[in-house]
């Protein structure tokens, strides 16, 4: 009888231990309790629990206070994104004359009667300009920032990714396939020559 009531007192102490467990560890938890109780677990090796992702793990800290520590997933995607915006930087082609000469106009006299109030517009107006003024046979998004700041117009935050939305199916005003040699197709010039060209005040 006696060994009776110490098992019913044990199985009482495990059971308010499994309490403390959530349910998809409890039955891990009690099996590993009975062995030990059994004589049958070996305590030189570690006991693996699998926990799975989002589970709250209870950790003991003190008789009065417990700390839930939740298992969470980093967000990989978004860190990537992060990444890959912060390294959307480029430089000011040094060669590049944008000041015009006895055979060019200079950018700012070029874009004086064009629209230039959005990146979609600008982009074609630079690429315009370097390629049927300048003649410039690889325009390359460095091309495109030097026109920016020679403008000082404001970049898009992804400069890249707006010239390509520029070539998109929505515009179709850049052809940007190979981003080291951008092209305007005829869309683009017909853009630049008569819906971008700002009409006379009367």
């Amino acid at each position: 009888m006696k060994e009776y009531e110490e098992l019913k007192k044990e199985l009482k102490e495990i059971a308010q231990i499994l309490k403390e467990y959530p349910e998809s560890l409890q039955s891990d938890v009690f099996n590993l309790m009975s062995k030990a109780y059994m004589g049958n677990l070996d305590f030189s090796e570690p006991q693996k629990i699998s926990i799975k992702e989002g589970e709250v793990v209870k950790e003991k800290n003190s008789p009065s206070k417990q700390k839930t520590t939740p298992v969470q997933k980093t967000n990989t995607k978004a860190t990537k994104k992060r990444t890959s915006s912060s390294k959307d930087s480029y430089k000011i082609v040094k060669p590049l004359n944008l000041k015009g000469d006895s055979n060019n106009p200079s950018l700012q006299k070029f874009c004086e009667d064009k629209i230039t109030t959005s990146s979609i517009k600008f982009n074609v107006i630079a690429a315009y300009y370097l390629k049927r003024i300048l003649n410039i046979e690889n325009v390359s998004p460095d091309h495109i920032y030097s026109c920016y700041k020679e403008m000082s117009i404001k970049l898009p935050t992804r400069l890249l990714q707006s010239l390509r939305d520029t070539a998109g199916s929505k515009y179709g005003y850049l052809d940007t396939s190979d981003t080291n040699d951008i092209k305007v197709p005829v869309t683009g010039e017909n853009f630049v020559e008569h819906d971008l060209v700002q009409k006379p005040k009367k």
